[in-house]
């Protein structure tokens, strides 16, 4: 079994949550897609709500929680 085979069993475990503060970055939302997906970890987006939907397009952001700071 490879290292990252191991970290993601144990992440896949005990899902802890991440706060990612570049939401409205598309790599962010790439990451935080596949990390829902795996069941790797809980994540929250800090961003403006409208902008991260808009940037994320196509991305699924099912189970991931979005939070504006401003608010």
């Amino acid at each position: 079994m490879s290292i990252l085979n191991t970290i993601r069993k144990k992440a896949a475990g005990k899902p802890m949550r991440i706060v990612l503060p570049e939401g409205t970055e598309p790599r962010t939302l790439k990451a935080a897609e596949i990390i829902t997906k795996e069941g790797l970890a809980n994540i929250i987006l800090l961003g403006n709500v409208e902008q991260i939907k808009k940037t994320a397009g196509d991305i699924d952001l099912s189970g991931i929680q979005l939070i504006d700071p401003a608010t």
